[in-house]
C-alpha cells in the first residue's frame, strides 16, 4: 500500500492513494482554510471506517442485519508532550441486543488491522 501527499497551499495537502483522492486542512482557528479534516481527525476516522468494515463482515457472516449502525469515536489529546491520543474510546450501537454472540462479536472487531497497528506500536520509520 503506497499513500502520496502533496503540499497544496497553507496547511493543506492532497492525500492520494491509486484512483483516491483526500483533502486534509487544519481548522480556520489554527491557520487552515478548513477544506478537509485534520490528521487526527483522520487518523480517528481510519480506525472507525476499519472496525465498521470488521462490523458488517461479522453481521454478514452470522446472518446479522447491519442496516443502521454506527461507531462513534471520542478522544482528546494529552496535555503533556509528546502529544498522544491517551484514550481513544469506541461506541458501537447496533441497534439489537446480540445475546451470547456479543464475545465473538467483540473478539472478530478486534481484528482490524489499524486497531492492531495501534495496540501493537509499530516502528515507524521516518526518512529525508
Amino acid at each position: 500500500m503506497k499513500i502520496k501527499i502533496t503540499y497544496e497551499e497553507g496547511y493543506r495537502f492532497s492525500v492520494q492513494s491509486g484512483m483516491h483522492q483526500i483533502t486534509v486542512d487544519q481548522p480556520k482557528e489554527k491557520g487552515g482554510s478548513d477544506s478537509g479534516m485534520n490528521p487526527l481527525e483522520i487518523f480517528l476516522s481510519s480506525l472507525g471506517s476499519c472496525i465498521a468494515f470488521y462490523i458488517t463482515r461479522y453481521c454478514q457472516d452470522t446472518k446479522i442485519d447491519p442496516k443502521g449502525f454506527t461507531v462513534d469515536i471520542e478522544s482528546e489529546l494529552s496535555q503533556e508532550r509528546p502529544l498522544r491520543f491517551k484514550e481513544i474510546k469506541v461506541k458501537i450501537n447496533l441497534n439489537q441486543d446480540l445475546g451470547s454472540k456479543k464475545e465473538s462479536f467483540l473478539k472478530f472487531i478486534k481484528n482490524c488491522p489499524v486497531h492492531n497497528t495501534i495496540t501493537g506500536q509499530p516502528n515507524v520509520v521516518i526518512e529525508l
